[in-house]
């Protein structure tokens, strides 16, 4: 047998315009007004901005904080009903999935987090391939010099997230920024349908963006057409910068773009700092792996039961155990799966604070 032949670009382009035709068809047929049509009415009861999480996601102070950003939220709990398959409602489904068919696929299910009591909330999906999920986050801030919200690395724009950001809204004024602080597709393909629900917002988008196999512009991807659409500059004094991040204490810096290939597969991030929570905002530069599942993680335990056996033809096994085993295996695979581009270097305090 010969060898098999590579996949070449027009196949590759094939690949590409059938990943985006649903989002695509939606927008012919309909505009992007049909986004917005998505959007839930604003529920002036408090009670629900814990959404999925719950009361034991509420710790308050400083406590709550060091807490989440050190161990992370776990739940090591196997339910009943781990090895049934749970379907899609209409408060987490993700029409537009299909656009980066990656797991979790339509289900999105989203927890919330209140990070700092007023000020700072987390907001968690979880993302995957090959069975293994991780934890995705939006960070939204509560900005104190103004009325509004600043989103930091939005996450699919479910009924339910919408929801609980309406929530907010409602409390302590409409999103007034949206940052893509990143050019990796697992963040950026969410970004412009996110962006339709909120009209006012200011869209703010880290430099170095690129698609393959044709490089095309962000509004193909859904973002604004108009001057909201905005790039984050190099030199964080820039003439462009928002002077209400200044007055807020909102400070970044933009890493990058680097890498082998600048055109088609440069790395780049921009990092916040929330001076007056002294809180960095970070999206790949920085992970955090907790002993336990995330609560996201766990909320659907199959990928980890499944991870937890020795070989294909062990028995699962349904305990306590097993999930942390699993996760340790999920979180190894999920690091090291493309080690190449992971850099350990001996860095100093002295050379950090620097």
């Amino acid at each position: 047998m010969g060898k098999p032949r590579p996949i070449g670009p027009r196949f590759r382009c094939c690949l590409t315009l059938l990943s985006v035709l649903p989002l695509l068809l939606c927008l012919v047929r309909e505009g992007p007004a049909f986004l917005l049509r998505r959007t839930v009415p604003v529920n002036s009861a408090s009670s629900r901005l814990q959404g999925r999480a719950g009361p034991r996601s509420r710790p308050s102070g400083k406590i709550a904080l060091r807490s989440f950003l050190s161990s992370g939220t776990s739940a090591v709990d196997v339910p009943d009903d781990w090895r049934k398959s749970k379907e899609p409602s209409n408060e987490d489904s993700w029409p537009l999935w299909a656009s980066l068919p990656i797991a979790p696929y339509e289900r999105r299910v989203t927890m919330r987090y209140e990070m700092v009591p007023g000020q700072l909330w987390g907001f968690e999906q979880k993302q995957g391939i090959l069975y293994i999920h991780v934890p995705v986050r939006m960070t939204v801030y509560r900005m104190q010099t103004r009325r509004g919200l600043f989103i930091y690395a939005p996450i699919a724009p479910t009924k339910e997230l919408i929801s609980m950001i309406r929530e907010l809204e409602a409390l302590y004024g409409e999103v007034a920024y949206i940052v893509l602080p990143t050019v990796a597709v697992e963040h950026k393909y969410v970004v412009g349908p996110f962006s339709q629900f909120f009209p006012k917002a200011e869209v703010w988008v880290c430099p170095g963006q690129f698609s393959v196999p044709l490089q095309l512009p962000l509004q193909f991807l859904g973002f604004p057409l108009d001057h909201r659409l905005k790039w984050l500059p190099k030199d964080p004094k820039d003439s462009s910068v928002p002077a209400a991040w200044r007055e807020e204490g909102l400070d970044f810096r933009v890493l990058g773009p680097v890498g082998k290939d600048l055109v088609n597969g440069a790395f780049a991030e921009t990092v916040f700092y929330i001076r007056r929570l002294r809180t960095m905002l970070v999206t790949d530069l920085v992970v955090s792996i907790s002993s336990e599942p995330p609560e996201i993680v766990a909320e659907e335990p199959r990928a980890l039961i499944f991870h937890a056996r020795d070989d294909a033809k062990a028995p699962l096994e349904a305990t306590r155990e097993a999930m942390l085993r699993g996760w340790r295996r999920m979180a190894a695979f999920a690091l090291f799966f493309q080690w190449s581009a992971v850099v350990a270097e001996d860095v100093s305090m002295t050379q950090l604070r620097a």
